[in-house]
């Protein structure tokens, strides 16, 4: 049986309230109760300080759900056959991580996507400030026409106060449009230019990490290329030979012909004179059969002889031989032998 742990916190470190829930990801025989079927009934274990601990579960493909404040999420996990283990480990395992340079590709991809949406954003502030551009300019018709006017009516002194009041409110919109204009067209260039700035940057980075990328396969290639080379057989070179110039010429079989021409078979014999240096190395070397004496071996008579004394005290026994003239006295050990060279006359 297996027991998971569940730990939840927000980016900030703040842990979650909510609910797991866990169950099998379909009905199915018990992989560690035999004769037992396990359902698919989602089990709930509430979150303490984001916190919650599984009872035993039965191994195998499982559903856990997370229910959280606004947050829902759900995996699908293979559980080991027992021991414990919490859930970041068990999805860690589960994961497929992308290689490093194809991650920093895809990360510059992605900016040059988000460049690009900010540009777009940043161009749809443009009909409003070309709107605001075209109220200050009928502000500033409206002023000029309303100027000419009050400079007839100072000559003429027939200008009326609401044709004054309408004149200043007029200007002060007018000051007060082009000022607005002038913050929105200063505001969207800026941006426009500095997302324009932005996107440049992350197009190069992702050229250069898609170079990076493409060096780094070329070099792993060559490498795997290079081993390749250095363990192949000794026939490798003419086969390499043979395919380059097959490459090179249209008449197969006369440039085959003419790479292989001369070529010795993989199996084949050699005379002594033809191997390099190896005369040099056999000359004054002994013949594979011949005779030596043995003073010529080193050690060779000293063995014989003490094979010989060795044979000489097994074929003598326990006995000790002496040569005498007379008999041996009453008492002698059995074991002494007693030789008797010369015979006493009667």
């Amino acid at each position: 049986m297996t027991i998971v742990h569940f730990d939840f916190q927000s980016i900030i470190g703040q842990s979650s309230q909510g609910t797991v829930y866990v169950a099998a990801s379909t009905t199915r025989g018990s992989f560690s109760a035999p004769g037992v079927v396990t359902t698919s009934q989602r089990m709930p274990l509430p979150l303490v300080d984001g916190k919650a601990t599984s009872p035993n579960l039965d191994p195998g493909e499982c559903v856990i759900e997370l229910e959280s404040e606004g947050v829902y999420h759900r995996w699908v996990i293979n559980l080991p056959t027992d021991g414990e283990h919490s859930l970041a480990d068990l999805e860690e395992m589960t994961a497929e991580y992308a290689p490093a340079i194809v991650t920093r590709v895809m990360l510059a991809e992605q900016a040059v996507h988000e460049a690009r949406d900010r540009t777009e954003a940043a161009a749809a502030k443009i009909p409003e400030f070309e709107q605001a551009v075209k109220t200050t300019t009928d502000a500033a018709t409206t002023v000029e026409g309303l100027t000419r006017r009050a400079e007839a009516a100072a000559d003429g002194s027939e200008m009326s106060a609401e044709d004054s009041a309408a004149a200043r409110t007029a200007s002060e919109s007018a000051r007060d449009e082009s000022r607005s204009a002038r913050d929105v067209g200063t505001s969207a260039r800026d941006e426009v230019l500095q997302l324009a700035a932005q996107v440049l940057s992350d197009r190069s980075a992702a050229e250069d990490a898609a170079r990076s990328a493409e060096a780094t396969a070329k070099r792993e290639a060559t490498e795997a290329v290079a081993r390749l080379v250095d363990g192949a057989p000794e026939h490798l070179d003419t086969l390499a030979e043979i395919a380059a110039t097959l490459a090179d010429h249209e008449d197969a079989a006369g440039a085959l012909t003419q790479v292989v021409a001369g070529k010795a078979p993989l199996q084949h014999d050699h005379e002594i004179g033809e191997i390099r240096s190896l005369p040099g190395v056999l000359e004054g070397k002994a013949a594979a059969v011949h005779t030596h004496s043995i003073s010529q071996i080193e050690s060779l008579q000293a063995k014989f002889d003490s094979i010989a004394d060795e044979l000489a005290n097994r074929a003598r026994g326990n006995f000790d031989f002496v040569v005498a003239t007379e008999p041996p006295a009453p008492g002698t050990p059995l074991t002494q032998v007693t030789v008797i060279t010369e015979v006493p006359a009667p």
